[in-house]
């Protein structure tokens, strides 16, 4: 049993906090990415997805994992875009040899004002 569910068997309703904290346990590990999955359609119900410290975390787990397309999908999904969720995105394409990727975000983020 993982630390969100023992919070739920004590009535603790978790957070932004909980819910980033966790997530970054996660980070690069390939293993539990079908953990990640619950624990991002437990963000969803909550509504913590646009959060900007909950996304960019959800971007850096997905591109880390290489799982660009959902990082993508949760990066476009963020209200306010800065610094540390552009960057997730960029080393998940570095960090898997994706270098046409990362560049063209590079290339976006300054065009963006970043």
């Amino acid at each position: 049993m993982n630390c969100i569910q023992l919070m739920k068997l004590e009535m603790i309703s978790p957070n932004v906090v909980t819910f980033t904290s966790a997530l970054k346990a996660y980070c690069g590990s390939k293993v539990a990415l079908t953990d990640v999955s619950e624990l991002h359609n437990e963000i969803l119900q909550k509504g913590f997805d646009r959060d900007l410290y909950v996304g960019s975390t959800l971007v850096d787990v997905y591109s880390k994992s290489g799982l660009s397309i959902e990082a993508k999908k949760v990066f476009h999904t963020l209200l306010v875009r800065d610094i540390v969720s552009w960057m997730g995105l960029i080393a998940g394409y570095d960090g898997h040899r994706l270098v046409e990727g990362a560049l063209t975000c590079f290339s976006q983020m300054q065009s963006d004002g970043i």
